[in-house]
């Protein structure tokens, strides 16, 4: 059985532990040798002397005996190593079986962690691929709403720029009526204690109803949550290409402006209109960016001011609309002034 046992083990130990008995015995061999020799030649050399004994014969029994002593003290050094070998041999055999089941407790670990990252690699695919989705109907949803607001918001300027012309036709179609009125009772005094014509009278109000109607519904078409402030832009005096970049300042400001619109009517005028008091703060801001974007442009202007339209008799614009007025000094003259 120890022989199996060493055979197990590996040639390497087995020469180390070779090594290590041989050199064991011959060392206390040598010793145990030397210092027996020494005194039990010492002590039949005296004894011979004394009683005249054979040295020769005593040495070699002394001799044999150390010999069979020192045998048997190699031998039981021998048998020690054996056995401390056979010690190490298990110990050295338990350990190996400890790193073997480390090991494959370890590699079984390590398949556990690949199998775990691999299905959370693929749950974080699908959650970018499921990010991407929803960033892209986001991104539909705020297309689809801008280009909804910017239908309506078409819709409605269209809709007040149909409105407009009519009620102002409207209105003075009232007012004719009523200056007709007013001549035919100066060339007829006595028809004016007659009794009014009834369908004279049901023209006037139907007109009246028509025009005050059609002004309640465009300033009762609220401006929608979050849209800019409409801006008409009429002018005179500079170019066109000065007016555009006038525009785009305002546009990089908040402002919607819906073109530019060149007019004899905005000479000398340097003014935002407002027509509703909700817009009021929204025409002051209007005036200041204007004020402060003509040094940028290269021309200096008079002070841009704000003119409440509020009791504006014929047809208001929506609310969330105001109107800029403004002469702009052409570049030519405005550098001639310039200090």
């Amino acid at each position: 059985m120890a022989d199996g046992k060493l055979a197990d083990i590996d040639p390497n130990v087995l020469e180390l532990l070779e090594r290590r008995i041989s050199e064991r015995v011959a060392e206390n061999v040598e010793r145990t040798l030397k210092w027996r020799y020494g005194v039990v030649l010492a002590v039949f050399t005296a004894v011979a002397a004394l009683f005249g004994w054979s040295i020769s014969s005593a040495v070699d029994g002394q001799v044999q005996k150390v010999v069979g002593e020192a045998k048997a003290a190699a031998e039981a050094d021998m048998q020690a190593l054996l056995s401390e070998s056979e010690e190490l041999s298990k110990e050295t055999e338990l350990k190996f079986a400890l790193a073997e089941d480390v090991q494959r407790r370890v590699g079984k670990t390590m398949d556990d962690v690949d199998r775990r990252v691999g299905e959370f690699d693929a749950k974080v695919r699908v959650l970018d691929e499921l990010g991407g989705r929803i960033d892209a109907v986001g991104q539909r949803l705020v297309d689809v709403t801008a280009q909804l607001d910017a239908a309506s918001q078409r819709r409605v300027v269209e809709l007040d720029d149909r409105l407009r012309p009519l009620n102002e036709n409207l209105a003075s179609l009232g007012e004719q009526l009523a200056e007709l009125q007013a001549l035919t009772l100066a060339a007829r005094p006595d028809l004016a204690a007659a009794p009014a014509d009834p369908a004279y009278s049901k023209v006037r109000e139907q007109t009246a109803a028509i025009v005050e109607q059609s002004n309640s519904r465009l300033e009762q078409a609220a401006k929608p949550a979050g849209a800019p402030t409409t801006v008409y832009f009429q002018f005179a005096g500079g170019s066109r290409q000065q007016a555009q970049r006038l525009s785009a300042t305002l546009k990089e400001a908040g402002f919607q402006v819906l073109g530019e619109e060149r007019t004899s009517g905005a000479a000398t005028q340097h003014e935002v209109r407002y027509f509703h008091e909700d817009d009021q703060s929204t025409a002051e801001t209007l005036a200041r960016t204007v004020n402060m974007a003509g040094p940028t442009l290269g021309y200096a202007l008079p002070e841009v001011v704000v003119r409440d339209f509020t009791d504006y008799p014929l047809t208001k614009p929506r609310l969330g609309t105001v109107e800029l007025w403004l002469e702009i000094p052409p570049l030519a003259r405005a550098a001639q002034a310039a200090p």
